[in-house]
């Protein structure tokens, strides 16, 4: 009863994220622009992977390298898709909003992990693993 409760209330939220989400015209996240337009539509583009993200959810190490994902990610597609950017990145996000609307709740973990591989698979870096100041050598 409480899985089932629980799963009620996660469809809401994500129903709820959906109606008080905020409306962008491709234009205004940089359609029609060179490399996605300016940095106030790039701005807009993160409010809207900011917004899909909380409402969807991550796994934790996802949510670990979200920053790296997210800035590094919407810069190389705003350059490989330029002017077509707002458009094409406005029916992604719309795609995962309505697949989550209909259940798929871990559609967007599912994106950044198929996204990662494709568009940062060759990008150079380094995920360090987390500071435990307890297992450091005192002497």
């Amino acid at each position: 009863m409480r899985q089932k409760n629980a799963e009620i209330a996660e469809k809401e939220s994500v129903v709820t994220a959906m109606s008080q989400n905020k409306a962008y015209s491709v234009h205004m996240l940089g359609f029609g622009k060179k490399n996605g337009g300016l940095k106030e539509h790039r701005q807009r583009r993160y409010e809207v992977l900011e917004r899909v993200r909380r409402t969807c959810g991550l796994t934790k190490d996802q949510e670990a390298q979200w920053e790296f994902f997210k800035l590094n990610w919407e810069e190389l597609e705003s350059e490989f898709h330029s002017e077509k950017w707002g458009e094409v990145f406005s029916e992604i996000m719309n795609n995962i909003m309505v697949e989550a609307r209909d259940g798929n709740l871990d559609a967007f973990s599912k994106f950044v992990e198929s996204e990662w591989k494709r568009v940062l698979g060759e990008i150079g870096g380094l995920i360090a693993p987390p500071y435990h100041p307890m297992l450091t050598d005192a002497s």
